[in-house]
């Protein structure tokens, strides 16, 4: 049974230098010197500050701090396995990071301005619209009014693979993931809601970028290298209230 496993450690080697070869040769032959020729029970290869391999009898793992490295899965089971079969398949990829894409194929109707009523702190936004060929990412700033989408009154925050979301109930937004769900998120049931803690949202305004992304991000760098023709920007104009007090005669009756 040692001997079975001795071997299992050398083979696990050899399966990982083969999974990991395409990723980075130079990668895959440090860990195949460091774990072919160990006769222990344990054995650990550290390929740099950010990557080791950990073998023990019973189970290998991976462990690496290295972002652009993913595994799908980190821990093989040894145990009674003949010698010859136990190659440790560990799927490695490089991760691409997001990226503007070089087609910013986006369309928007967004309105240039809003009315509102010039004593109203908050007010929303008629149902705006913009898609993209890929993942959209949306920044919505203000120097003055605060933007509150998805679930109104609560501080949405959302880190998934196809959705993210944050700064929400701040001057300061970004969402990005699939042009339909974001859209969704950013209108909602009744627009998206921009207010004010104090003074009113008439005379202020929000800017909207918007970009094509390879993949869903919430690095707010993106937003600077949004093409000028995907930005806009929305006004909200008092609406003319008067008040007038009118002289007239009043029938009553009898």
């Amino acid at each position: 049974m040692l001997r079975k496993r001795r071997l299992g450690i050398a083979s696990i080697a050899l399966g990982i230098a083969v999974a990991l070869y395409q990723f980075a040769p130079s990668l895959a032959e440090n860990i195949s010197q460091a774990l072919s020729g160990s006769t222990s029970e344990t054995s650990t290869a550290t390929i740099n500050s950010d990557t080791s391999v950990v073998v023990t009898e019973t189970s290998i793992t991976l462990v690496t701090g290295d972002p652009r490295v993913t595994l799908s899965d980190s821990t093989v089971a040894l145990a009674e396995q003949d010698a010859e079969t136990q190659l440790a398949i560990i799927q490695i990829r490089r991760v691409p990071p997001p990226e503007v894409t070089s087609t910013q194929g986006i369309t928007l109707r967004i309105p240039e301005t809003v009315r509102v009523d010039p004593r109203a702190q908050g007010a929303f936004l008629p149902k705006i619209f913009a898609t993209s060929l890929n993942s959209l990412m949306v920044c919505i700033t203000s120097n003055s009014l605060s933007m509150d989408i998805g679930t109104h009154g609560v501080v949405d925050s959302i880190d998934e693979e196809g959705l993210k979301l944050k700064g929400d109930r701040s001057g300061y937004l970004v969402v990005s993931g699939d042009p339909e769900t974001v859209m969704s998120v950013i209108n909602g049931a009744l627009g998206m809601r921009v207010y004010r803690d104090t003074g009113g949202v008439a005379q202020q305004e929000i800017s909207l970028v918007h970009l094509d992304l390879s993949k869903p991000s919430l690095d707010a760098e993106f937003c600077e290298r949004s093409a000028v023709e995907n930005r806009k920007t929305i006004r909200f104009i008092p609406l003319a209230l008067e008040q007038r007090i009118s002289d007239g005669k009043v029938r009553l009756g009898k």
